[in-house]
């Protein structure tokens, strides 16, 4: 049976960053290693930002699916109010720790981005991943990671539930229409060959 835990202190953030940037990382990899410039790079990277209460990634958003003690997946939510900030936080940090020789491409690349993702509204609540262990995927958990985020939204008392993926993924696109989301957006970024889509669920 599954179970949640939701990662309230930094210690637990600690225990479980590594895995939840591994996954992290599967949810986007060539994105990252884009955005990063080597797939090591961008895990280590990655787990700092979940590491970091400021990030876009902060594993105190974080809420694991647990069965019989084994963490199976992840998902990381915030208000939409909290977007904002922490992606000025995560641009500062790309910028700060980026080579020299990359520093131009990155700006390049974070621009074509920043054109074309749609913003997070104020009164959303958004869905920043949504990612299943390798070795735990196509037995529904996927799915039931997505209700708890959008039963948690509920409790929050938002009625508006946004989310962002990789027009390119087919599976993660059936999973989010299943559950009631819509494509609101869609735009591609030519120089990167990447579609992005925008997705909302109202209730």
């Amino acid at each position: 049976m599954i179970e949640f835990l939701q990662l309230q202190d930094a210690a637990a953030v600690e225990r479980w960053s590594a895995p939840i940037a591994e996954w992290v990382f599967a949810t986007g990899a060539e994105y990252f290693h884009m955005l990063f410039g080597d797939p090591e790079i961008a895990k280590r990277s990655l787990e700092s930002w979940i590491k970091h209460p400021n990030s876009e990634f902060s594993g105190l958003h974080a809420t694991l699916a647990m069965n019989n003690g084994r963490s199976i997946g992840v998902f990381i939510t915030m208000p939409g109010t909290e977007i904002p900030k922490r992606r000025l936080f995560d641009t500062l940090y790309l910028l700060k720790n980026c080579k020299s020789d990359r520093r131009l491409a990155l700006r390049d690349f974070l621009s074509a981005f920043a054109n074309v993702l749609l913003p997070v509204g104020e009164s959303d609540f958004y869905l920043r991943t949504l990612a299943v262990g390798a070795e735990h995927r196509g037995r529904g958990y996927g799915r039931q990671l997505l209700e708890q985020a959008i039963t948690a939204g509920a409790r929050a008392g938002f009625k508006r539930i946004r989310l962002d993926v990789n027009g390119n993924n087919a599976p993660a696109l059936h999973l989010y229409q299943d559950c009631g989301f819509k494509i609101i957006h869609e735009a591609t970024v030519p120089a990167f060959c990447h579609r992005v889509c925008a997705m909302l669920l109202e209730r």
